[in-house]
């Protein structure tokens, strides 16, 4: 697969105008990274690696260990991706559901590019059809929780 850049100022600007917002990555580790001082994200076939802005990588992540990509505004070390265990993903064929919602909020699938490609306001987290992406590797964020699925 051709290395692909995903620019987080596009996916700050579409999730979020917050200052303070830390990107989280979730898997065999949890790891938190400050938006502001993240310069680029680059995917490739198996991992996904976070450059600083004035500084090399610092993060690499293998893309099978990924269970969750979300932004964060809470300060300090996020110590819980889902603290009250609400928000449950699942995909089932091209379909994408998320239980759990209180309420229903704007939703969106980046593609690992980084552009938006669908976007779903007032979701109640039930059946998003997914049948129009092309295969690839995908972040459907939800409110402040984020996660990666794969479109075959």
């Amino acid at each position: 697969m051709k290395k692909q850049f995903l620019t987080i100022a596009l996916l700050a600007g579409a999730l979020t105008a917050s200052a303070g917002v830390n990107l989280v990555v979730s898997g065999q580790q949890q790891q938190s990274f400050a938006v502001g001082d993240i310069g680029k994200i680059t995917f490739t076939e198996s991992t996904m690696d976070v450059y600083g802005k004035d500084s090399g990588k610092i993060g690499t992540f293998s893309l099978s260990d990924i269970t969750k990509l979300f932004f964060s505004d809470k300060e300090g070390n996020v110590t819980e991706i889902n603290p009250d265990g609400a928000l449950k993903f699942a995909k089932t064929g091209n379909t994408l559901n998320v239980d759990g919602l209180s309420a229903a909020t704007d939703a969106f699938i980046v593609s690992a590019s980084g552009s938006i490609v669908m976007q779903q306001k007032q979701w109640d987290g039930n059946s998003l059809d997914i049948s129009s992406l092309t295969d690839g590797v995908y972040i459907l964020a939800v409110g402040n929780a984020a996660f990666k699925f794969i479109k075959q």
